[in-house]
């Protein structure tokens, strides 16, 4: 059935001893990674460039110690 529609299926079990269930899991993980846009689709955020002693965006860097 799951090939019929192009699905893929892995049978596991977490029993002792675990049977295909980190092979479940990279397979999982692999789909994800395919799915998330490359990075030249992504938005380029515009950085603040220094000059001196002061940021030349719009944007102001600010120093945060915690």
């Amino acid at each position: 059935m799951a090939a019929k529609r192009s699905i893929t299926y892995i049978e596991t079990s977490a029993k002792d001893p675990p049977m295909n269930v980190d092979k479940a899991f990279h397979e999982l993980v692999r789909v994800i990674r395919q799915q998330i846009p490359g990075k030249s689709q992504k938005k380029k955020k515009k950085k603040a460039k220094w000059r001196g002693d002061r940021a030349t965006s719009s944007h102001k860097l600010h120093c945060v110690i915690l």
